[in-house]
């Protein structure tokens, strides 16, 4: 939490706090930096800025309770937290947290939250499980009585999830599954016990399972749709993971909640490694923090990098100190796992490589294919970590993409003399044939062709094969521009070699190499190249330290 707040430094803070000030409190941004610096002080860093977070936090409490929405929804919690942690600490006079009480004790939720239920029946998105877990912890800490809010509110979040226990936000973002959940844990960790606690803790059971099954071998979340590939991703991971370490250990499942500690600590090493790296920015990519690259309009620095401290912070509130460790899933690995059709990913783990396929993208974010290769010990998007979206991406690239791309197959046409390429990732429909250990197996239906896709995974590396009744090609991205480093790219007609930072990744094929253009994801810049057969064509993938 502590090395986050040196992103902002004390100037950046306090600029923040200025603008705010002029704008008045507009989203959640702001409280949660007040939030977490108070968490700071309470423990002991950031003491310097003591009477900066007093000013920040007076703001935030008689601001909430008379701002309507502003992205209350998500600050109301993360102000609670604060308040306890400081009266726990005992740094202030009791009549500062008792006027700090007596402005959260005058919210009106209804006026005061964005998305409530309309009824109990109906579904309503991720914000009402935040909003929930706020008025919990208002109630927790005496300020109310929330039991019709949530009521209300669990009722509708309990239809939200699939069988495997995940959340289904619209248009189900991988990210957003879990972010709802570790809210919803927040009430079973703080003691709710109401009307809906039963089902509350069996459905987030049920999703530990496949969740350590999706976790990457180097710790991270999946890809796909809304906010991904921002470093709070693996801290909410964590803190999920956490929990769930914590819900098996009291139920005697000791070898599951060592599996789900390992988990953390591995997505918590991710978190950590991002945060040495030169370029302090939120996002995983080294372009300036607001360039905007890789992320939406509202994933904006002053927001997004705060909440890795949120995320951490409640890691660090479900942690059980006496668990041990054992060996995560993802470290592990000798397993293929599948989500429901609503989230359509196929994950395949063996020998090191993490292989995580959609079948049905979102364009505006992702291509549908094969679109995360990771290898144990590699920087992620040295092979790749997320697909590429199409001309109408929801977050910034540049120059925007002509179309979604992925790794996967692609019919070779000619028309008018001129030879095209009809890609899978922006034209196919894609079905699951197979998926075990031993690898996956796609059909790609392109215009009125079938293509098959097997992807294969031994320690020498990942091996792609792509057949049809007529001419096909591989498409692929080899990793070029990180915002701040050029990576060193040799090819030839049937060998790639990318180098960077003392680590290589080598692409060869049985056919023909042939490059094209450029295109950009949320990790940077890629260039595209197409390995080109007759009927069947092979592509092999290894990635290692040099």
């Amino acid at each position: 939490m502590d090395r986050t707040f040196d992103a902002y430094g004390e100037d950046g803070i306090r600029r923040f706090f200025d603008r705010v000030r002029e704008t008045g409190l507009r989203e959640h941004g702001f409280p949660r930096v007040s939030a977490n610096l108070a968490i700071l002080i309470a423990h002991g860093y950031r003491t310097s800025l003591f009477s900066l977070m007093v000013e920040m936090m007076d703001f935030c409490c008689r601001e909430i309770p008379r701002t309507s929405r502003a992205g209350n929804d998500f600050s109301v919690k993360e102000i609670v937290f604060a308040l306890l942690e400081l009266e726990r600490a005992k740094l202030l006079p009791r009549a500062q947290t008792e006027a700090w009480r007596r402005s959260l004790a005058g919210i009106d939720p209804y006026a005061c939250y964005q998305v409530i239920a309309p009824a109990p029946d109906k579904r309503v998105g991720n914000w009402a499980a935040f909003n929930a877990a706020g008025e919990w912890m208002r109630q927790y800490a005496g300020l109310c009585d929330a039991t019709d809010f949530l009521n209300l509110q669990l009722a509708s979040q309990l239809l939200s999830f699939d069988a495997n226990g995940m959340y289904r936000d619209p248009h189900e973002p991988m990210l957003y599954d879990v972010m709802a959940r570790v809210q919803l844990a927040v009430l079973l960790h703080f003691g709710y016990h109401g009307r809906h606690a039963d089902a509350l803790r069996q459905v987030l059971r049920r999703g530990i399972p496949l969740t350590l099954r999706m976790q990457s071998v180097t710790g991270e979340l999946p890809y796909g749709g809304r906010s991904n590939q921002f470093l709070y991703n693996e801290a909410a991971l964590a803190a999920y993971f956490e929990w769930s370490a914590a819900e098996l250990a009291a139920t005697g499942d000791t070898d599951g909640a060592g599996q789900c500690k390992a988990a953390a600590q591995l997505a918590v090493r991710e978190v950590e490694r991002m945060l040495e790296r030169a370029v302090r920015t939120h996002v995983k990519n080294q372009y300036p923090a607001r360039s905007g690259i890789g992320c939406e309009k509202y994933a904006y620095f002053d927001k997004y990098m705060v909440t890795l401290a949120s995320n951490l912070y409640l890691a660090w509130l479900f942690t059980d100190e006496d668990i041990v460790p054992t060996a995560a899933p993802a470290s592990q690995g000798g397993y293929a796992a599948e989500t429901s059709p609503h989230f359509h990913k196929v994950f395949l783990n063996r020998d090191g490589y993490f292989l995580e396929f959609d079948l049905h993208a979102d364009p505006q974010y992702d291509g549908s294919g094969l679109g995360r290769i990771h290898r144990r010990g590699i920087p992620s998007p040295l092979i790749l970590s997320c697909p590429f979206p199409g001309a109408d991406a929801h977050y910034g690239i540049e120059p925007p993409n002509a179309e979604p791309f992925a790794i996967g197959g692609a019919r070779i046409v000619h028309e008018n003399g001129e030879k095209q390429l009809l890609s899978g990732a922006a034209y196919g429909v894609y079905s699951l044939q197979s998926a075990t250990k031993d690898g996956v197996r796609l059909l790609c239906r392109i215009g009125d062709t079938s293509v098959t896709e097997t992807y294969t995974v031994t320690e020498e590396g990942v091996t792609v094969t792509v057949s049809a009744d007529s001419p096909v090609a591989i498409l692929f991205p080899v990793f070029r521009f990180d915002g701040q480093t050029e990576t060193e790219i040799t090819a030839s007609a049937q060998t790639i070699t990318v180098r960077l930072d003392g680590y290589v990744c080598r692409y060869r094929t049985d056919g023909c190499f042939e490059r094209g253009g450029e295109i950009g994801n949320r990790n940077g810049r890629y260039v595209c190249y197409r390995a080109s057969g007759e009927n069947c064509v092979r592509l092999f993938i290894h990635a290692e330290q040099e």
